[in-house]
């Protein structure tokens, strides 16, 4: 996987368009890829909303899909780094409300239900039921917003949200 982000672009709207994509393409395999926003021109390419409808794991036949679409929705919404600050999101969601579903950070744990954290290693990343496709993304994603990061340290990539 290294080798895919040493030989693509990097230049920042590349790395926010590629960011976008591999976040989208893993949601969407999830059925939640209407909560991944485009963000072109601020942050790390993705924001994430809240789903349409919780995501909150219950007993029964789609047990482990609801679960696995909950640890998703978590680390893609941490991911994009977009709940970091509260200004961000109130700019963000200011800007764009057409996109987004008006929810505060509280709601979240609401919505989308809170995996248990000390477990995600065995319930997510090495988890079978994360297909091999999905995981490759998903490192993917992570070099790709690592690079973001390394290469515009002292860039305010939240910048033109002000």
């Amino acid at each position: 996987t290294l080798s895919r982000i040493h030989n693509s672009p990097n230049d920042l709207k590349s790395l926010r368009s590629r960011a976008y994509v591999l976040a989208r393409r893993i949601a969407q395999r999830h059925g939640i890829a209407d909560c991944v926003v485009s963000s072109p021109k601020v942050g790390l390419g993705f924001v994430v909303d809240t789903p349409a409808h919780p995501i909150i794991p219950m007993d029964g036949p789609h047990f482990e899909a609801t679960w696995m679409r909950q640890w998703l929705w978590w680390h893609l919404l941490l991911t994009s780094e977009y709940t970091a600050l509260p200004e961000r999101m109130f700019a963000f969601k200011t800007r764009l409300t057409e996109f987004f579903v008006t929810r505060r950070a509280e709601e979240y744990y609401k919505w989308v239900g809170e995996p248990n954290w000390r477990a995600q290693s065995f319930e997510l990343f090495a988890n079978p039921l994360l297909s091999d496709k999905d995981f490759e993304d998903w490192v993917f994603l992570m070099e790709t917003c690592r690079r973001m990061r390394t290469a515009y340290t002292g860039t305010d990539l939240w910048g033109d949200l002000k």
